[in-house]
């Protein structure tokens, strides 16, 4: 799974990591086949709640998208309760109405930028 940036300005650009950092870049079809695994994620059950996802990478098994000191970051899952919660998204309807806002499970929740999922 793809998760397309929904702002306005920025609808070409996709979620995915370089480096262990969380950004956006513009992914298209001739971009290199490691840009597009490093946008790639693959659903899970949550880790914390299974009604919600965790978004495993593509490229890494074992490493996920974590939210830790309001960043995003891709970080291999080292078992404790705390990566559990921040690498849980409950998905809820985005602030404009469209696409979605993963709010974290972890107990500070927080709301990250609207993302629409594509394939």
């Amino acid at each position: 799974m793809s998760l397309r940036a929904t702002t306005a300005c920025c609808t070409n650009r996709y979620v995915r990591h370089q480096n262990d950092q969380v950004i956006t870049s513009v992914i298209t079809s001739s971009s290199s086949s490691a840009d597009k695994g490093d946008a790639s994620w693959i659903v899970r059950s949550g880790l914390a709640n299974s009604s919600c996802v965790s978004l495993e990478s593509k490229n890494y098994p074992g490493d996920y998208l974590r939210h830790r000191n309001y960043q995003l970051h891709r970080q291999h899952n080292d078992g404790s309760t705390l990566f559990a919660a921040d690498v849980t998204f409950c998905p809820q309807t985005g602030k404009s109405g469209q696409g979605t806002s993963p709010a974290t499970a972890a107990p500070t929740t927080s709301t990250a930028p609207p993302l629409g999922p594509t394939t």
